[in-house]
């Protein structure tokens, strides 16, 4: 009996050296005696944690869940080996999709997913991303969401701090993105109304130079009047429905009605358009324009010419009292009038914002025109494919504005705000406080964080955008070194030369 006790003793001290655990003890004790924490056990046990082995992959669970707009849909599950047990970290919502046979593939790929990175370290992102790079589904998007959102669960630190990571310049200036809060998307319906104004959405954005909690409490402000406004016009409780969610539109007959009750519901709240509130209109010309026809349908039975659509948006912006600061897709990308509305808009210092997705080529003359770019990330790509088509955007000297139309990161998820800051975006779009209170919570305390970290950037009331002819030359400059063979083009794709620093870090 003594001999089995002896060999245990001898095992365990054997363990105990190898492990090196007494030196680590050693270390954690010495450390606490020079800080002298108030919390004793809280301070040795984050020590430890820091000290701990990388969180391993270990499933993804496919159950069913419901979707954003009540819908039958699948939730991912992210479980991962921590601390000497498994975890679950993060629930992903996938995108909704009516058909069965669709269903069914997607759980398929999931599954595939589940194979190529189980067992692999999730602070080893960049190989993850690029599994997930080669998958190219409509679940690419929400996996890559959840590996950034479960390592920040893990290492108990914001997603905006793994998502700089994973961009690899933690130490760069950081712009807080400015919130376009979206009143009325009639185009977004699911009902059509009869005559009605179809563009796709209209926006509201507080003065760059003031601070988010300031920017928030303005828009409380003008919230409460809008409703008030909007519960008197012919569409009564729906109007009032789709103030606080966002689900109906507001039926209007014409672009000036917006500015209308937006200008009314300003002056109600004791607010200047212009100087404290701004409107921006999201015309979406490309989705209306009816190429056989060469009108743009503004709804049905609404046809209109180029020239009328541009003389209407021109008379909207002629007026000072409308506080209008940027047009969307003021016209078709392949509209000839096109160029010429630019210039008239960039001559009555309007903001010209033009869409693309994350995966377009985009023509020069666009480029080169547009004071910005609506990018929309789709479900087949990863967050790192988008944050080097943001790094492209910028090193071609242009400013961008994200449009987040993917599951994971509308309807009132925080993580939206932090995401848009790690791209360093100039907008970012959003519903009213009512509809996302948890996004614009975010928006103060990131700020405050980012000024505690000294990373924050002094707020402008310009976009920071170059002047055309430094951007013709970058972008020019950048259209030679494209790997494309059309020259006319500016390639969105993931840059060599950052290819290695990205793998480092």
């Amino acid at each position: 009996m003594s001999g089995v006790v002896y060999r245990r003793k001898a095992q365990a001290m054997s363990w105990l050296h190898d492990s090196g655990l007494l030196g680590d003890i050693e270390d954690a004790i010495n450390a606490a005696c020079a800080n002298e924490p108030h919390d004793t056990h809280g301070y040795m046990c984050a020590y430890f944690e820091e000290t701990a082995a990388d969180p391993l992959i270990t499933q993804l669970v496919v159950r069913p869940g419901v979707g954003l707009d009540g819908s039958a849909t699948y939730v991912v599950e992210l479980h991962c080996h921590m601390h000497c047990r498994s975890r679950h970290l993060v629930s992903v919502p996938l995108p909704s999709l009516p058909d069965d046979a669709e269903s069914d593939t997607r759980i398929e790929d999931v599954s595939l997913v589940e194979k190529e990175i189980q067992g692999m370290s999730l602070r080893h992102l960049m190989h993850v991303n690029a599994i997930l790079t080669e998958l190219k589904s409509d679940v690419t998007f929400s996996l890559s969401y959840s590996l950034i959102a479960a390592l920040a669960t893990a290492e108990k630190t914001s997603f905006f701090l793994q998502a700089i990571k994973l961009r690899g310049d933690s130490d760069i200036q950081t712009r807080m993105p400015t919130a376009l809060i979206q009143l009325f998307s009639p185009i977004q319906s699911r009902i059509v109304w009869a005559g009605k104004l179809r563009i796709r959405g209209v926006y509201v954005r507080a003065p760059r130079l003031q601070s988010m909690e300031d920017s928030a409490k303005l828009i409380c402000r003008f919230q409460k009047n809008l409703r008030n406004v909007i519960s008197h016009t012919k569409a009564g409780s729906l109007a009032v429905n789709f103030t606080d969610q966002g689900t109906f539109p507001v039926t209007l007959d014409k672009l000036e009605q917006t500015v209308d009750i937006i200008r009314t519901a300003s002056s109600a709240a004791d607010i200047t358009l212009g100087s404290d509130l701004y409107i921006v209109l999201d015309i979406g010309a490309s989705d209306l324009y009816d190429p056989a026809k060469g009108k743009y349908e503004l709804g049905q039975g609404m046809m209109r010419a180029s020239s009328d659509l541009m003389s209407e948006i021109l008379n909207l912006v002629s007026n000072k009292e409308n506080g209008i600061a940027a047009i969307i897709d003021p016209l078709s990308h392949d509209d000839e009038l096109l160029p010429e509305i630019i210039s008239k808009l960039n001559d009555s210092k309007i903001e010209v914002i033009m869409s693309t997705s994350s995966q377009d080529n985009v023509p020069v003359q666009r480029v080169s025109n547009a004071s910005c770019f609506r990018v929309c990330l789709t479900e087949t790509t990863t967050l790192l494919q988008s944050m080097h088509t943001f790094e492209n955007c910028r090193s071609a000297g242009i400013s961008c504005f994200l449009a987040l139309t993917s599951c994971c990161l509308w309807k009132d998820n925080p993580d939206a705000v932090d995401f848009a800051a790690a791209l360093n975006a100039n907008y970012f779009a959003c519903c009213l406080p009512s509809a996302q209170p948890r996004t614009f919570e975010r928006l103060i305390t990131l700020e405050a964080e980012l000024k505690e970290m000294g990373v924050l950037a002094a707020p402008s009331r310009t976009a920071h955008v170059p002047s055309a002819s430094s951007r013709r030359k970058q972008i020019t400059s950048a259209s030679q070194n494209s790997s494309t063979n059309d020259a006319d083009h500016v390639n969105f794709s993931r840059p060599e030369s950052r290819t290695s620093n990205s793998a480092n870090s």
